[in-house]
């Protein structure tokens, strides 16, 4: 009796790209280049609740991290949408959450969540609650869906610090929004952990914007060949000194000259 080999997640992943995109024969949608690759021109197929449910059903973290990854575009093209349903919302925020927990695909979930961060995510679950709200309904998943969030916009901050603005106005609107759910008017344990976020947002926000401050006043002198070194080379010491390793420390640079010498030297 022949047993069939089980595919890898690769494989699998592989699967699920041929059947949202169909590779043509006859080379109307597709051209192949040197690598043996295809490239498709016409646009993916679009994001459907099926789809979505089975992203929220899939146990395997790293999988599931690998199928949103190949459907990436389907996905942007979906958070583009005017308008999303918010049971498919509540869908791929359950599926981001279990995502972001597969160890071994850090670089896949990066990419995963600056796409989100790039592509209304946060204007889109705010949209979701707001609706939520209005409905009066009983919302008993609420928790559920707001630590989902909570921990989405965590792993942001961890892993695409750029994007800390966009957590904080998330944070600041479930912070807004939480005591609106009636599941959640009492539940002190949701409101201190968007508290948390929201802190944390800012002190990333800063430190990033701190970065780009460094960046911007690292400026060397010395451009010139008439300006004179702050020191001789000849007696700087070979290990470097305390003040050297300093971040804000200005070296003195300057080009290089290939004909002839500087007016300083001896």
């Amino acid at each position: 009796q022949n047993f069939r080999r089980a595919p890898n997640n690769q494989e699998r992943a592989e699967q699920v790209r041929e059947r949202n995109f169909p590779r043509r024969i006859d080379g109307a949608d597709a051209r192949e280049n040197r690598d043996g690759n295809f490239h498709r021109d016409h646009a993916p197929k679009p994001m459907g609740y099926g789809r979505l449910k089975e992203w929220a059903t899939t146990k395997d973290a790293g999988q599931l991290v690998l199928f949103m990854s190949t459907e990436r575009e389907q996905l942007e093209t979906f958070l583009k949408e005017d308008k999303i349903k918010t049971d498919w919302m509540i869908l791929l925020v359950q599926s981001v959450n279990h995502a972001i927990t597969a160890q071994h695909q850090k670089e896949s979930i990066k990419q995963l969540l600056d796409s989100l961060c790039k592509n209304h995510f946060f204007e889109k679950f705010k949209s979701c609650v707001v609706e939520k709200v209005l409905l009066g309904s009983v919302w008993t998943d609420a928790e559920e869906f707001f630590m989902s969030l909570i921990n989405i916009m965590t792993e942001i901050l961890n892993k695409v610090p750029q994007h800390a603005e966009e957590c904080f106005i998330g944070a600041q609107n479930l912070l807004h929004d939480a005591p609106s759910v009636n599941s959640l008017q009492d539940n002190t344990s949701v409101l201190d952990a968007i508290t948390d976020v929201l802190k944390r947002a800012k002190e990333v926000f800063l430190q990033e914007k701190e970065k780009e401050k460094q960046q911007r006043g690292c400026i060397f002198f010395g451009s010139t060949d008439s300006e004179q070194p702050p020191e001789n080379f000849l007696d700087i010491p070979v290990v470097p000194s305390g003040f050297d390793l300093r971040e804000d420390s200005q070296p003195f640079i300057r080009s290089a000259k290939i004909v002839g010498e500087y007016e300083n030297l001896d």
